[in-house]
């Protein structure tokens, strides 16, 4: 199990953007958990900018802004039911948390 706080973290199945969130992934790579970070907590590890958590693979679309990102996962997802389907994670990088923008490198990975 591991602990991974970020800057932001997009929900799909809730169309919902959070900020400074320790997200926990299992061992077999599923979200069992998505916190505000409130505090320092031990062996979380800080990856920052972006964790998109989906119920499958997502990707990204080319030239695709992050806005237009979100609109389409969120209308994909609008009728997935997080207690049914298993959550996964897949950390953008880079990503400019900022300015809530995608690079023109960003690439969005499983976290394993």
């Amino acid at each position: 199990m591991r602990r991974i706080g970020v800057h932001r973290v997009f929900l799909p199945t809730r169309s919902r953007l959070l900020s400074y969130q320790v997200v926990t992934v299992s061992d077999g790579g599923e979200v069992t958990d998505c916190v505000p970070l409130s505090r320092e907590q031990a062996a979380t590890e800080w990856w920052g900018g972006l964790l998109v958590v989906a119920p499958e693979v997502v990707e990204r679309l080319s030239d695709e802004s992050f806005e237009d990102f979100c609109r389409r996962l969120s209308d994909r997802y609008a009728t997935a039911s997080e207690s049914i389907c298993p959550l996964r994670a897949f950390h953008v990088s880079p990503f400019d948390a900022a300015a809530l923008q995608f690079t023109p490198d960003s690439r969005l990975r499983p976290v394993r």
